[in-house]
């Protein structure tokens, strides 16, 4: 849990930092898959409830690849599979501005 916790502030303080959450209309983002689940990955699996332009979120992509050095997957709550969307929100992790 603690590989959990340090990798969801980190995130956290990287949006925080770069005003991301204005920047691209965000109130909040969902952080799940491996990454909630506290496991070691390459990958962070985000879940965006917002409605925002998919243009946006794609800049947002390669912004947090680049300052994480990890892959970056954005899911859109309004477009996801239904299959998909259950398992997020069953094991989701939100990051807010504080």
């Amino acid at each position: 849990m603690l590989g959990q916790t340090n990798q969801i502030s980190q995130l956290e303080d990287i949006m925080v930092r770069n005003n991301f959450f204005e920047k691209f209309g965000l109130s909040r983002i969902g952080v799940f898959g491996s990454t909630a689940r506290g496991e070691v990955s390459n990958d962070i699996d985000i879940l965006v409830e917002d409605n925002v332009d998919y243009r946006l979120l794609s800049v947002l992509k390669n912004e947090l690849q680049l300052l994480t050095n990890k892959r970056i997957d954005i899911v859109i709550a309004k477009y996801a599979n239904p299959i998909v969307l259950h398992r997020a929100k069953k094991e989701i992790i939100y990051v807010t501005m504080h």
